[in-house]
């Protein structure tokens, strides 16, 4: 799974990580990259299952 928003991946990355360490839970994550219009790879709106990997991989 690959995130591609516009070639600023590792912000987004970044971004969720520093989102959860604040406390934010993941589905607050997926609700406020959805308002950002972050999409995966394909242009759909990310996913809880994205997040959680970005969390558990960092990628």
């Amino acid at each position: 799974m690959r995130i591609i928003v516009d070639g600023r991946e590792p912000r987004v990355v970044a971004l969720v990580r520093h989102m959860h360490a604040t406390g934010r839970s993941m589905h607050e994550i997926v609700a406020d990259l959805r308002s950002m219009g972050v999409v995966d790879g394909t242009g759909l709106p990310l996913r809880l299952v994205h997040v959680w990997g970005i969390l558990r991989t960092g990628r």
